[in-house]
């Protein structure tokens, strides 16, 4: 039996076969390492942009200081006359009267109406009638008391309108030159018997509890026709008030909390005081607790004085006050935190329920005793706190 040996044809193919295997297998190899290299590479590129896209986290701090949490209020200073007078008259002004801003004293002819004078006397009770011998009464006392002060002494009973007073009276009237009147207004000749019959009108006399007064307008000129009204006439003393912003106000605990509170007028050089009892203008209706004003006349001009709540204001050196403050600032502080203590913003603060801390930037807890806060600024104390330590404020 003989061996059969391969002819050299059938060699050549099966070699070839076998080459044609390892080439696919040496491409499907090189392709895989192409593929796991471009998702290599892809999922570093985008490792690096997630790595971009994400900064790190940066921490927020705050300094702790030494600066004090105030509560503040401010409001403008105002002046209101403590008291005033209308000065009336009918007919015709024939001389020109007082002008605005005189100080009138006591004695002094305010205007002329129907050539007859009008004069300002000190008193409380109000001019209400005419005085003429015979009379008794308050009003009859203060006229004498007047007419001593200006020089015209009188020896009637006291109380009583005698020939002594009507005689002052009439020497009065001359001395202004004016012819003295009796009780219906009808002028007297200059005889003595006619001298104990002069009186005092009640149109001539305007009584005042305090003098001198000023004048806020003229008081009359010559040739207009007087009808009622002629002028007002203030007092030189002022009540001082301060306006605040009811907004303001109202957000405190309790408006209680301004009576008697120290406060500083803020003129060129500051004047302290005390804020007192809640205070209603002159001439100003009043809304909801009866110090928000709708509007007023000061000094002739129309104010608008909607939303505001008035307090009186007592200066520590009342001398010193102008008479017209212009809306001055003042200022009060409602608030203050302790002496000593430390204060922070109040983002920096952690826990609550009484348990407060602060965290520094290695995380280490510093406890603190919380304050009063104000606007973002709590007052805090605690015996690991130190100026200007560094409490990072929780994202």
């Amino acid at each position: 039996m003989g061996i059969s040996h391969p002819r050299n044809g059938d060699r050549s193919h099966n070699g070839q076969r076998s080459h044609g295997w390892g080439g696919a297998v040496l491409g499907l190899l090189l392709a895989a390492f192409l593929i796991m290299g471009s998702v290599v590479a892809t999922l570093g590129i985008r490792n690096m942009r997630e790595q971009q896209a994400a900064p790190k986290p940066i921490t927020v701090t705050t300094a702790v200081t030494r600066d004090p949490v105030s509560q503040t209020l401010s409001g403008t200073l105002h002046a209101f006359a403590h008291r005033s007078l209308t000065v009336s008259g009918e007919g015709t002004v024939t001389r020109d009267g007082i002008a605005a801003g005189t100080q009138a004293k006591e004695g002094d002819v305010i205007s002329t109406v129907n050539e007859r004078p009008i004069l300002l006397l000190k008193g409380d009770v109000p001019a209400y009638r005419t005085m003429q011998s015979g009379d008794s009464g308050r009003d009859v006392k203060q006229l004498r008391a007047a007419l001593a002060r200006l020089g015209y002494r009188t020896s009637d009973k006291a109380g009583e309108f005698g020939p002594s007073t009507a005689r002052a009276v009439w020497r009065l009237y001359k001395a202004y030159g004016f012819p003295a009147v009796d009780a219906a207004g009808v002028p007297l000749p200059d005889t003595e018997q006619d001298r104990e019959r002069a009186a005092m009108p009640v149109s001539e006399l305007v009584f005042s509890p305090t003098v001198p007064l000023i004048a806020t307008g003229v008081c009359g000129e010559a040739g207009t026709r007087a009808q009622g009204a002629l002028c007002t006439l203030e007092t030189v003393e002022r009540d001082y008030a301060v306006a605040f912003d009811a907004a303001d106000v109202n957000g405190l605990d309790s408006k209680d909390a301004l009576n008697n509170h120290a406060a500083r007028a803020l003129f060129a050089e500051p004047l302290d005081g005390t804020v007192t009892a809640s205070y209603t203008p002159p001439q100003v209706g009043s809304e909801g607790d009866g110090n928000e004003a709708a509007g007023a006349e000061e000094n002739g001009q129309s104010t608008v004085r909607t939303n505001k709540v008035w307090y009186g204001f007592a200066a520590s050196e009342p001398g010193k006050l102008p008479v017209e403050p212009d809306d001055a600032k003042v200022t009060l502080t409602i608030r203050q935190s302790a002496e000593g203590s430390y204060s922070v913003d109040s983002a920096a603060l952690r826990g609550g329920d009484g348990d407060w801390w602060l965290a520094d930037e290695q995380g280490e807890r510093t406890p603190v005793t919380l304050g009063f806060c104000h606007e973002g600024r709590c007052e805090i104390t605690g015996d690991g706190l130190r100026e200007d330590m560094k409490a990072v404020i929780p994202e």
